[in-house]
């Protein structure tokens, strides 16, 4: 975790739950550079989430201002990369999305066995956003392909749109559209109680 590797680095101490901070005197931006780089040498991995930190610290007065989104800081322009760069390639987010791609592909195939293949077994993902565990659930659902319905749902439109672009044209079976949680779903045009399977991440 990052705080271990802080603290292995001298900025923090742990103790128990107790987190304490080492280094309190004030620091100037070439020296917090030149720290950031002796970090990153020891563990590469660091940089993509100082990048997505210093993004957001940039931003944070118009964020508390409420002259920005969020969503725009962390994903500029509907971009994911500055927060695929923490999750691809992470053993442990990897993992997670395969036991959920592996869960769901589980579902489709009891479903199969149970001779209801001629009723679509109706998936509902929500707030899917870049698509990092989309990816592995669509991969595994391919050999059910013309029994499910898949709903690709985020609230972000931008999102919507850039995973139609990337996943569309290999799964045809996966509905690409906006959705807000805090809406009712019959005004999205979903009746209640339509679904078999929803997940988020």
């Amino acid at each position: 975790a990052i705080e271990h590797i802080l603290a292995e680095a001298g900025y923090l101490q742990l103790s128990g739950d107790q987190i304490s901070l080492l280094h309190t005197e004030a620091s100037n931006w070439a020296q917090i550079q030149e720290e950031r780089k002796g970090l990153t040498r020891q563990q590469p991995k660091l940089d993509a989430y100082f990048a997505l930190l210093e993004t957001c610290l940039e931003r944070y007065p118009d964020l508390l201002l409420g002259r920005v989104d969020h969503k725009e800081v962390m994903f500029p322009g509907g971009s994911g990369e500055l927060v695929n760069r923490i999750y691809q390639g992470n053993l442990l987010v990897d993992l997670y999305n395969q036991q959920v791609a592996r869960m769901v592909a589980e579902v489709a195939k009891t479903h199969q066995r149970q001779g209801k293949a001629k009723e679509p077994l109706r998936i509902f993902e929500l707030g899917a956003g870049t698509g990092g565990t989309s990816q592995f659930v669509l991969a595994a659902l391919q050999p059910y392909a013309q029994q499910v319905e898949y709903y690709y749902t985020d609230i972000a439109p931008t999102f919507v749109k850039k995973a139609s672009r990337s996943f569309g044209e290999q799964y045809d079976f996966v509905q690409f559209m906006p959705y807000d949680l805090e809406q009712l779903p019959e005004a999205q045009g979903f009746a209640t109680g339509t679904m078999d399977v929803l997940f988020a991440t």
